[in-house]
């Protein structure tokens, strides 16, 4: 979501590889919407301005559309960009509500986050505060460990060959990176088997074989955690991989950008490029770690991927919780930025902290029958609806109003940047405190649960680089 500007073809982000014509598609139905996006050669930046909204009606000064938007949850006062930003999202139908989570802020791309929206389904999809990193999540998977010990042999091994560990994971972005494969864009989505004799499910295979992407975060962290039969304390090895299959989010940006005010919100949400750009995120995300696990020599749960057409292998994840989401429930479209739709989630949910500190997952009630370490779902509140999935990263935009709970985070030994880290740069982060947990009890969170804390053992990261700035240290460090 973004600051009221001015929408025209600066909104447009440039998405690099092949390009094909980009139709909303709906099932059994082709909309009349059909733009060519034109190509770009191989090599341009990806990094363009942020996407500008679509057109919208002259502002007014009428405040009559903030009171739908709810506050209950926010935990500190909005910033008069945020109320702005949020007057401007409101205003164009009156079917539309924002609720705001404890992790509200204005990123340093100038884009809202941490909050939950709906609109009725036949509003324009104009009205969606559509994000350019649309379905990113993070996923975890559970290392197998044959012998449970006071501590986990393969943390110990790692841990004592830290610059192995280092040198290890530099080799799986740099396989990543140098992937001969194209990147997944629209042009993937295939058409049903027509052989496939299966009733209930039909097989879409992708017309073509694609690249995962570099994740925004990955790496191996370790956390000490209840056994199933809850006697005793195992220490458990994790896999975790963060991010989005960026080209494509952007490419499902520009396509918004163009049919959004011909399609109906609910139509663009069910069409055919959602719903597949929804499903490969995490479909990259695992085949990410699978590499991950195959490089260690570590032993996770795998599967072929039968809609690849190489029919390579991805691991399964224990835990999958999606940073932005949308869907249709309840006669209404419901999206939610930074933050996970909590009756989507089956287990915990993950909220995403910074490089050092790294993850903390929510755990739900325990359930034993699926010998699940993060728990089952959390409670769904039907006046929530979603639970914040990422601490809050101040910038220029967004600065930290107090320092009693807000963290400088500069280049750690057990952190691999994208690119080299001055000694002077760092990034501020919001601690959650006791009134960040009394809301989450309100969202569905019982403190009864606990949170697990998965500790980086060693990590990428390149999802922090954009925030980090040269900033003279202040008297309260």
């Amino acid at each position: 979501m973004h600051m009221p500007r001015s929408a025209g073809p600066a909104g447009r982000r440039e998405v690099r590889g092949r390009h094909t014509a980009c139709a909303v598609r709906v099932p059994g139905t082709l909309l009349p919407v059909v733009r060519e996006s034109s190509a770009v050669a191989p090599g341009a930046a990806s990094g363009a301005a942020p996407a500008a909204a679509p057109a919208l009606e002259q502002p007014t000064e009428d405040d009559s559309c903030l009171r739908r938007l709810d506050e209950q949850f926010a935990g500190r006062p909005l910033s008069e960009l945020e109320t702005a930003t949020c007057k401007n999202c409101l205003r164009q139908s009156k079917h539309t509500r924002m609720r705001m989570m404890p992790n509200h802020h204005v990123d340093a791309d100038g884009n809202l986050q941490g909050f939950f929206f709906s609109c009725n389904t036949e509003d324009k999809a104009s009205v969606l505060p559509m994000s350019a990193h649309m379905f990113s999540a993070t996923a975890v998977y559970e290392v197998q460990c044959t012998a449970h010990r006071a501590f986990n042999v393969d943390v110990l091994q790692l841990a004592s060959n830290a610059d192995e560990s280092r040198r290890l994971l530099q080799a799986v972005v740099d396989d990543l990176s140098s992937d001969p494969a194209e990147p997944a864009l629209f042009d993937c989505i295939g058409e049903p088997d027509d052989d496939d004799d299966s009733v209930m499910l039909r097989r879409i295979q992708d017309h073509r074989a694609w690249a995962p992407a570099v994740p925004g975060k990955m790496g191996l962290y370790h956390s000490f955690s209840r056994s199933y039969a809850n006697d005793r304390r195992e220490h458990r090895l994790f896999i975790v991989v963060s991010g989005t299959l960026q080209q494509a989010a952007e490419q499902l940006n520009n396509l918004w950008l163009d049919c959004a005010a011909s399609v109906s919100a609910r139509e663009f949400v069910q069409a055919e490029e959602t719903r597949w750009l929804r499903a490969a995120t995490v479909r990259s995300l695992n085949r990410v770690a699978a590499r991950v696990a195959e490089r260690f020599g570590l032993h996770v749960h795998t599967v072929v991927d039968h809609e690849d057409p190489d029919g390579g292998r991805m691991a399964l994840p224990s835990l999958v919780t999606r940073h932005h989401d949308m869907d249709v429930a309840d006669g209404q479209v419901r999206l939610a930025s930074s933050a996970v739709l909590t009756d989507t989630v089956d287990s915990g949910v993950v909220l995403d902290l910074f490089s050092t500190e790294g993850m903390w997952v929510f755990l739900g009630p325990r359930n034993t029958t699926e010998f699940n370490v993060f728990g089952s779902m959390l409670a769904h509140r039907p006046d929530a609806q979603a639970f914040p999935t990422r601490t809050v990263r101040f910038s220029a935009l967004y600065p930290s109003a107090s320092l009693v709970n807000t963290v400088k985070v500069r280049a750690s030994d057990c952190v691999i940047h994208s690119q080299a880290i001055a000694p002077e740069h760092f990034n501020e982060f919001l601690v959650p405190d006791e009134q960040f947990y009394r809301i989450t009890e309100q969202l569905g969170f019982n403190r009864n649960d606990g949170i697990l804390c998965l500790m980086p053992v060693v990590c990428y990261v390149s999802d922090e680089l954009h925030q980090a700035c040269a900033r003279e240290d202040s008297d309260e460090d």
